[in-house]
């Protein structure tokens, strides 16, 4: 803007002093004018001076003067004395000019010592044409004056001309003088030497105005250049006429404008200024400074400047900024320094070019161009920039060839520090109003201000103008002092492409395609609820992912802390702006998605993974969403050794739910399994993660997961007193897991804290539930194994209780032991199987280590050649020999507890469940002692070498540990025993208030009730001490 000004300036007082020396005192000489010859005399005296008179102070010489030469329609030429010096050269002397414009100030040339004329051929006095002037000189000082068009009239500021100037020559080629010259034109100053104005033979200038004063005038030239200074409007470059009001004046009292600045122009070298082009050039260490009223100066530096005016001396063109009197501006140097802090800006290159009617901008420079405005530093190559000429604070195209760098640094609002690109850069408007891009090419780097970089191959970003608003003018003389900002802007879309590596202290993330779409709101979101903290950095989950502004001053040293690791193909996010504050809304990520994140808890920190074709995080309107979409492979969502396997799967962090709507695979992280803290010492305790399948759905509320649809349940736990470890594997068509309390998703330590309230499967309408429990030793080997089925089972792990209708049934295999009830049964090493069924229901006791049987209970014992041979009991009505059942109405096992002096440490892994085998006692004695108990029409049959033995009563109870099987009578009816021999012959019956039993040596003893005919074997015979 100072540059324009400045041009303007010089270029009008220089050629306006020049027009008006030349026309005053060469014009008329060179082509006479027509003139009214009258007789030279002494003027008379009137009654009152006339309006020539009145021009001059009383006592001049104008006033008496004796000769004046009357001009047609201009005014009059006054001297008073003329000599001859040739036939074609005349002096005159002293001599004054009169210039006379209607209604406009009259222009007064003063030359105290007279001017040498020489004409082409000799002057004839008496003629009334004189001859063409061939040559001149104004002798002496020479002045040209402006007054004011009528007495006691005041000249404004704007008309005030003052030209001095000495020893002026002139021909019909040029005007010239080689002494000083000074000009005060208004509020501008021109001071300089050796001044030269070359003729352009006649010629016309068309201007708007009409013609042209300096119509004859070609060039001008200023070899030395002392002194430039004029006044610069304080509505500058960027406020063009019809816009808002200047931010300085709603500071200043009704009436009173805003002061203008000074601008001012040195040069070492020649100035010159084309009259046909209206173009001024400086040259050789040019500077040009404009100092507005307030605040520094800007300044330009260089080597060359070129000024091009947009007709200057036409007025009906409207002159309110800088633009309506300069065409063009061009400065060259090595460098060429522009400092403008008034703008807050400043250039470094080899070459600018300002085009106002074209609006263009183009900079060079070999070495690179270096540009600042407001904090911000660009360093580029060649470039173009191109804006609307009509209205030049609107955002226009930008092309930028080759590598650059730009610099944030001084901005603490923006999160963004440098950025750098190989390739260039363009700017160019969108076809829809008011909306721009920028494209950003070749290995961008970007530079954030926690130190995190953004890599990319190419950054398009789309932001909207606003038009500035009246009301954001600032309220203060300070604020009025500060740098003015151009229109506003909006961001609409920022997008990054190809080998996007975000690295940042909050998220490291790579992928092919970065899209970021912005939403300015005008209201302030809601303040967020509690949520999961995934790492002390991250806050909210609806923040997790972008880092909010810190309004504090103080420095806060760097932490390591954890942070999510992101690879996709594409990843795209809503971001709603308001103010300083960032919110993303939802973030979608497509494309082969691999998550890795850290989860602090208080007794680890948990690897978080998250695999999928999609992944999107929703967080609008006071809704909270995580969602991954497997594709063609199940999305996977791991937490330290625990995970979440499904096509779809969807946590809502707000709404407090997690969802997968079809067939997947759930495993709970051993970090986050509920503890039941402070409750009973004898509950579950988890060995490994529980793991789930299901073929429908699962859905978790915050107090009871949910599955459907086929559903298979494994895991390894130990509980009882004495942490019995077990490997359950459970399947039913339902299941559901009810906490004891709610919890939320959000927060793992509550989810920690609750315990298990109840586990409920639930068969189909042709197959009920099943539940198998693995037992082996500390090498890992298969010791037993108990399968449970029913309609339905339910697990109360708080209270150890076990509970499940019928009709069932409960299958065991277990290694025989040698010493063990059933040795003779089966060779050591080998497997018993045994089967138990039951009409109505079971009830277990976790903690005692009891099981119960309801109505219709047979048991049926029998060796087995593998782990997956089955037999029925209820269809062993004829037992073969190393076979035995049990049929009452109810049944219980139980586990009696170690008495003090034999109690020993449990295993960590390995050992006998309670009840583990008929046929192992003496690892069942490790845990301590089992028992049987039946009661309700209790019948007990075994076959062995012997034959078959049938004992029935009322009560029956078997204790391991002594090895000992009693049966009872009800006190009406006794206890009896009946053997049937190998052969089938019947044996003795007897029958026994009381009958004991060891099953090793099959010795009975009792108390004889009555008794049938038979030789009795040795082996029932009472034993004597």
């Amino acid at each position: 803007m100072a540059a324009k000004l400045l041009n303007f300036a010089t270029a009008l007082a220089v050629l306006s002093a020049c027009a008006l020396v030349y026309h005053l005192t060469v014009v008329r000489w060179l082509e006479p004018p027509e003139v009214e010859l009258a007789e030279i005399t002494h003027v008379r005296q009137t009654a009152g001076p006339t309006r020539v008179e009145e021009m001059f102070a009383e006592g001049s010489w104008q006033r008496t003067a004796r000769k004046r030469l009357t001009i047609k329609d201009q005014g009059y030429v006054l001297f008073s004395e003329r000599k001859q010096i040739t036939p074609s050269q005349w002096r005159v002397w002293p001599v004054t000019v009169v210039m006379q414009r209607d209604g406009k100030p009259s222009v007064i040339l003063d030359a105290p010592e007279g001017a040498d004329v020489t004409f082409a051929e000799a002057l004839d006095v008496l003629g009334s044409e004189a001859p063409p002037i061939k040559g001149g000189q104004l002798v002496g000082k020479v002045t040209i004056r402006s007054i004011a068009p009528q007495p006691g009239q005041t000249l404004e500021l704007r008309d005030q001309l003052e030209i001095q100037a000495q020893d002026v020559g002139i021909d019909n080629r040029r005007i010239w003088t080689n002494e000083a010259i000074s000009l005060r034109w208004g509020g501008s100053v021109l001071a300089g030497r050796n001044l030269t104005i070359r003729l352009a033979g006649g010629g016309t200038i068309p201007t708007s105005g009409g013609q042209s004063p300096l119509a004859i005038l070609d060039s001008m030239e200023l070899v030395y250049l002392d002194r430039l200074e004029f006044p610069v409007p304080a509505r500058g470059r960027m406020h063009p006429r019809g816009g808002a009001a200047l931010p300085d004046e709603n500071t200043l009292p009704a009436g009173q404008k805003v002061p203008d600045g000074r601008a001012s122009i040195q040069c070492k070298g020649r100035v010159t200024f084309d009259f046909a082009t209206d173009r001024l050039q400086l040259r050789d260490s040019v500077r040009l400074e404009h100092q507005p009223h307030l605040g520094p100066a800007d300044t330009i530096e260089c080597d060359w400047v070129c000024l091009e005016f947009n007709n200057p001396l036409a007025r009906d063109l409207p002159r309110e900024t800088a633009d309506d009197w300069l065409r063009s501006i061009e400065a060259k140097g090595q460098p060429v320094v522009i400092k403008l802090p008034t703008v807050a800006g400043e250039a470094v290159a080899e070459s600018i070019r300002y085009d106002a009617e074209a609006g263009a901008l183009y900079v060079k420079g070999s070495a690179g161009v270096r540009l600042a405005y407001q904090g911000v530093n660009l360093q580029t190559s060649d470039f173009v920039y191109q804006f609307p000429a009509e209205d030049p604070t609107r955002i226009g195209t930008l092309e930028c060839a080759g590598s650059g760098f730009l610099d944030f640094q001084n901005s603490d609002e923006l999160a963004i520090k440098t950025l750098r690109w190989s390739n260039g850069v363009r700017l160019q408007p969108l076809a829809e109003a008011g909306l721009h891009e920028v494209w950003i090419d070749g290995k961008v780097t970007t530079t954030l201000s926690d130190g995190g970089k953004i890599l990319a191959d190419a950054l398009r970003f789309t932001f909207r103008q606003l038009p500035q608003s009246a009301e954001a003018s600032p309220a203060t003389a300070q604020a009025a002092r500060e740098p003015k900002r151009a229109s506003p802007f909006r961001p609409e879309q920022a997008s990054a492409t190809g080998n996007v590596v975000f690295d940042t202290a909050l998220m490291y993330a790579e992928t092919e395609l970065l899209q970021l779409f912005f939403q300015v709101q005008s209201e302030p979101p809601p303040p967020p609820e509690p949520s999961l903290a995934l790492n002390p950095a991250s806050g909210p989950t609806k923040r997790f992912w972008v880092r909010q502004p810190d309004a504090r001053d103080d420095t806060v040293a760097p932490v390591a802390r954890p942070r999510p690791t992101l690879s996709a193909d594409s990843v795209s996010a809503n971001i709603a702006l308001f103010g300083r504050e960032v919110v993303g809304s939802d973030l979608s990520v497509v494309g082969d998605v691999r998550l890795k994140h850290r989860m602090v808890t208080p007794q680890a920190v948990l690897p978080v993974t998250a695999a999928g074709e999609k992944l999107r995080i929703i967080s609008k309107n006071g809704h909270d969403m995580i969602q991954i979409d497997g594709g063609p492979q199940p999305a996977k969502f791991e937490m330290g050794d625990g995970f979440f396997i499904g096509p779809l799967i969807r946590v809502s962090t707000s709404d407090n739910y997690v969802w997968i709507d079809r067939s997947g695979h759930l495993q709970m992280p051993s970090a986050v399994l509920p503890a039941g803290q402070g409750r009973n010492p004898a509950a579950i305790q988890w060995l490994s993660p529980p793991s789930c399948k299901w073929a429908g759905e699962m859905f978790f509320d915050g107090r009871t997961v949910k599955l459907s649809g086929g559903v298979h349940l494994a895991a390894d736990l130990k509980a009882g007193q004495d942490q019995t470890p077990w490997k359950l594997a459970a399947t039913g068509e339902h299941m559901q897991i009810a906490l004891d309390e709610p919890v939320r998703i959000q927060d793992p330590d509550a989810m920690r804290a609750a315990a298990v309230q109840k586990i409920s499967l639930v068969g189909s309408d042709t197959q009920g539930v099943f539940v198998t429990a693995d037992q082996t030793d500390a090498a890992g080997r298969l010791q037993a194994r108990h399968v449970l089925s029913a309609p339905t089972l339910d697990i109360l792990p708080q209270v150890g209780r076990l509970e499940g209708p019928g009709p069932g049934w409960y299958r065991q295999w277990a290694v025989a032991q040698p010493d063990g009830p059933f040795a003779g049964f089966v060779p050591a090493g080998g497997l018993m199987g045994t089967h138990l069924v039951f009409a109505d229901s079971l009830q277990g006791d976790l903690n005692n280590k009891e099981l119960k049987f309801q109505r219709g209970v047979r048991i049926g014992v029998r060796p087995v050649a593998s782990w997956n041979e089955v037999f029925d009991a209820a269809n062993m009505d004829s037992l073969a020999e190393g076979q035995a059942t049990i049929d009452c109405q109810t049944l219980r096992f139980a586990q009696a507890p170690l008495p003090p002096q034999a109690a020993r440490p449990t295993p960590a892994y390995g050992g006998p469940a309670y009840g583990a085998s008929l046929a192992s006692p003496t690892s069942a004695l490790d845990a301590g002692a089992w028992e049987i108990e039946a009661a309700g029409g209790v019948a007990f049959r075994v076959r062995n070498e012997r034959g078959l033995f049938e004992t029935t009563g009322n009560r029956a109870s078997y204790a391991a540990a002594k090895d000992l099987f009693i049966i009872e009578g009800d006190g009406r009816q006794p206890a009896r025993i009946q053997q049937t021999q190998p052969d089938g012959t019947k044996g003795p019956g007897l029958a026994f208030g009381i009958i004991t039993v060891r099953p090793k040596t099959m010795e009975i003893d009792g108390q004889l009730h009555s008794g049938s005919s038979g030789m009795l074997p040795a082996s029932m015979r009472k034993r004597r001490p």
